[in-house]
């Protein structure tokens, strides 16, 4: 069921939305990791649904601040526990 509702959202997700979450979520992020993280998202949402998403998640690690990384392996592993 989330699944679907997932993959709708992810169709008409936008930068500025990410960024808008970011924000909310009281975190940091330059336009490039926006930029980054919003194409990784468009790009890997399924492999993320997965049992071991994190691995894929794993890999945008490189391209983001330690701190913004961080946050976002928190919230992902926050949220699909309580989701998945």
């Amino acid at each position: 069921m989330y699944d679907k509702l997932i993959e709708n959202y992810i169709y008409s997700m936008t930068p500025k939305d990410v960024e808008n979450y970011i924000k909310k979520e009281g975190a940091t992020a330059t336009e490039k990791e926006v930029s980054i993280i919003y194409e990784f998202i468009k790009k890997n949402y399924k492999a993320l649904l997965r049992p071991d998403g994190i691995e894929t998640l794993k890999t945008i690690k490189p391209y983001l601040s330690i701190s913004l990384y961080e946050e976002i392996a928190k919230k992902y592993i926050t949220t699909k526990n309580k989701f998945f």
